[in-house]
């Protein structure tokens, strides 16, 4: 199993919702499909969201946008911009595009659009979300590792530790190794 932009597309979706903040990520699978070629090729289906304008997304509650570096935080998308990150008639946001998601080794993040949260104290409610995850470590693992490399998953992991040993948002992934 490797990384590919339509596996880390399901696998972000997953991680959302063993967060606790599903609803950043719409459903989303990733299945072999024959479209304008002659062999199989592999994509993402996601549950199509309305939405506002996604300019105005960075507007939204902040409890959204905290959730969304928590989210990146974690999943290390590496190219989290503005088109990326679609503002709902709820005042949610919903993350789209996490191809870029999932590295297996440290890498600096180019773009990402929670940044100023960086070094910011993680809130409780995502401390909890974090021991959470770790508690449903098995579960968790045989649910990714169908969709992501052994190395991928243990980056991921490396990260949530981090984070509860260190609990600050690090969407940029400054300081790891």
């Amino acid at each position: 199993h490797g990384a590919s932009g339509p596996n880390n597309e399901e696998a972000a979706h997953l991680v959302a919702r063993y967060l606790g903040v599903g609803y950043l990520v719409p459903p989303t699978v990733a299945r072999y499909a024959t479209i304008d070629t002659f062999s199989p090729r592999q994509y993402s289906v996601q549950v199509y969201v309305p939405m506002l304008h996604q300019h105005r997304a960075m507007a939204v509650k902040s409890k959204a946008r905290r959730d969304g570096a928590l989210l990146d935080s974690i999943i290390a998308n590496t190219d989290r911009h503005k088109g990326n990150i679609l503002a709902t008639s709820g005042h949610h946001i919903r993350c789209i595009d996490n191809s870029s998601a999932f590295p297996e080794q440290p890498k600096q993040v180019t773009r990402s659009q929670f940044i100023t949260y960086d070094g910011q104290p993680l809130t409780l409610r995502h401390c909890n979300a974090l021991k959470h995850m770790l508690d449903q470590f098995n579960t968790i693992n045989a649910n990714l590792s169908e969709l992501l490399s052994d190395a991928a998953l243990s980056y991921m992991w490396q990260r949530v530790q981090t984070l509860l040993a260190t609990p600050q948002y690090n969407t940029s992934l400054r300081g790891y190794k």
